[in-house]
C-alpha cells in the first residue's frame, strides 16, 4: 500500500529540480509515491529531472512524470495530481524547493499515531542571504483558532499531510482557472471538515524565496488578482453555508487582493476602488493596523495613492 503520494508541479525549475528531486528520492519513508506533473515547462526541467531518476532506480517504479499537452496552470496540475494519487495522504511540494530526507515519514507517523486527517509541521525560509524558521503556534488545532492566528502560512499546501479520503470524500480540489490562492481555498475547506489537526515543532521543509520566477515574486497583473478574488469569493460563498463566521479572516484577504491594484505598474486606481469598496470603512476602523497604514490608506481613497504604495512598498521588503 502506497502510504504518501507527493505531487509536485513542473514549470520554469531547471535551476532548482534536481536539488528537489534528490531530497525527495532520499526519503526514508518506503512506500511512497512521486508525481511529477509536467505543465508544458519551457525549459529544460524534464530533462534534469529524469537524469536525477536514474540515479535512483528504487525509485522508477513510484516515480510517474506526467506530461500535459498545454499549458493549464497551478490549479489544474494540483488537482489532477490529487486525482491519480493512491497514497492514504496526500501532500504537495514546490519543484523549486526542497525537504529533509525524514519529512515524509516524521509526516506519516505522526498522522497514524494521533489518527488525524492533517499533519503540519514547521518550515525553513531560505533566502539568498539568510535563513529563518517559521514556527506555528503548537495548540492551534481548530479552524477557527488558525483563522485567528495566522493568515498568511496555515494555508499552503507543501508542509500538510492530508487524508486523501477527506479530499475525495468533499471533492476538495482546487478549481481549474483560478491559480492563485488555490491553497487556501483548498486548506480552508480542508481544516473545516478535518477530524482533528496535529503539529510536528520541527522544521522539515525548505521554502525557497530566492526563485525570480515564482508568482510569490511578481508584480500582480490584473488577471491574477481577480483569480485571487474568485477563490476568496468561492469560500465566502462556501462558508455561508454554515454556521462559522470567517468575515474576519475574508475582510483581511480582500483588503490584500484589493492593495494588490496599487502595486501595480501603473498602479491601478480604479480597480482598487471598485474591488471590494465596502473594505474601506472596515480598514479605517481596525486598530490592528498601525495608524500611519489606516491614514495613508485614507488618502489614497482620495487619489493620492504614492504614498500607501510607498509605504506599502516598504513594509513588504521587511518582511
Amino acid at each position: 500500500m502506497v502510504k504518501v503520494s507527493v505531487i509536485i508541479p513542473i514549470y520554469n525549475v531547471e535551476n532548482y529540480i534536481e536539488r528537489c528531486a534528490h531530497s525527495l528520492f532520499q526519503q526514508t519513508l518506503e512506500d511512497i509515491e512521486f508525481i511529477f506533473i509536467n505543465d508544458c515547462t519551457p525549459d529544460n526541467s524534464i530533462v534534469k529531472l529524469e537524469k536525477v531518476l536514474t540515479k535512483y532506480p528504487y525509485r522508477k517504479n513510484n516515480t510517474q512524470i506526467i506530461h500535459f499537452p498545454v499549458n493549464k496552470g497551478q490549479a489544474a496540475v494540483r488537482k489532477h495530481g490529487m486525482m491519480l494519487a493512491k497514497g492514504k495522504y496526500i501532500i504537495h511540494c514546490d519543484a523549486d524547493d526542497w525537504v529533509e530526507h525524514t519529512l515524509y515519514e516524521k509526516l506519516y507517523n505522526e498522522a497514524e499515531k494521533k489518527k488525524v486527517d492533517v499533519v503540519v509541521c514547521d518550515f525553513y525560509n531560505e533566502y539568498l542571504d539568510h535563513t529563518n524558521i517559521y514556527h506555528y503556534p503548537g495548540d492551534t488545532n481548530t479552524l477557527h483558532e488558525i483563522t485567528r492566528t495566522d493568515r498568511t502560512q496555515w494555508w499552503v499546501l507543501w508542509n500538510r499531510l492530508i487524508n486523501a479520503e477527506l479530499i475525495h470524500k468533499y471533492e476538495i480540489y482546487p478549481i481549474e482557472g483560478q491559480n492563485f490562492l488555490e491553497d487556501v481555498c483548498v486548506m480552508m475547506r480542508i481544516y473545516y471538515y478535518a477530524n482533528g489537526i496535529s503539529y510536528i515543532n520541527e522544521p522539515l521543509y525548505h521554502y525557497n524565496r530566492q526563485n525570480q520566477n515564482s508568482t510569490m515574486n511578481h508584480t500582480y497583473s490584473t488577471k491574477m488578482i481577480k483569480q485571487q478574488k474568485a477563490n476568496i469569493d468561492f469560500l465566502a460563498s462556501f462558508f455561508n453555508t454554515t454556521s462559522l463566521d470567517f468575515s474576519d479572516t475574508y475582510n483581511l484577504y480582500k483588503e490584500t487582493i484589493r492593495n494588490r491594484f496599487l502595486c501595480q505598474i501603473p498602479p491601478n486606481w480604479n480597480e482598487w476602488a471598485t474591488t471590494y469598496p465596502e473594505i474601506g470603512n472596515k480598514i479605517l476602523n481596525d486598530k490592528r493596523f498601525p495608524l500611519i497604514y489606516r491614514f495613508l490608506y485614507f488618502v489614497a481613497s482620495k487619489g493620492f495613492i504614492i504614498p500607501f504604495k510607498f509605504y506599502h512598498s516598504l513594509s513588504r521588503k521587511k518582511r
